[in-house]
């Protein structure tokens, strides 16, 4: 069996280490052989990878929330196929990435409870929206304070 995760991609090579850096450590505590891949703007691209698979697959997106690369781009690569594939879902919204999120804001100097913006990409998929919704929820419930949500 074999990991693919799957992030957006990005032109700055800072996010793309973040992605590879995840997908060994993953691959690592399972013993499998793992592969960074990317929707776009990077190398290798979801799409080439799986039309390239020798063996099963375990797909994980590194994205947050649905949105049009879940519900569209993934699934139309992965009938691309040449070996079976499990798609997983997005990574949030969790409880856990509000821990992080929280985290994060308190070491940038910001003080627990006071307002905070929480900015996502959007999407033009209606799907999207709740997942943001909840992830803002979360976010304002670890963080004890009111978090808005800005596409």
């Amino acid at each position: 069996m074999m990991l693919v995760t799957v992030a957006h991609g990005t032109r700055h090579p800072t996010g793309n280490d973040v992605a590879r850096a995840i997908t060994a450590a993953a691959g690592a505590s399972l013993g499998w052989t793992a592969l960074t891949s990317y929707v776009e703007l990077s190398s290798p691209l979801f799409a080439d990878v799986v039309a390239e698979l020798a063996e099963p697959a375990v797909v994980v997106p590194l994205l947050l929330s649905t949105g049009y690369h879940l519900s569209v781009d993934l699934p139309r690569a992965v009938e691309g196929a040449t070996a079976p594939v499990s798609l997983g879902p997005s990574l949030g919204p969790d409880p856990q990435l509000a821990v992080a999120q929280a985290e994060r804001l308190r070491e940038a100097g910001a003080i627990p409870g006071q307002r905070v913006v929480m900015v996502a990409a959007g999407s033009q998929d209606p799907a999207a929206m709740p997942d943001l919704d909840a992830a803002r929820a979360l976010l304002a419930a670890e963080w004890g304070g009111e978090a808005a949500l800005a596409t």
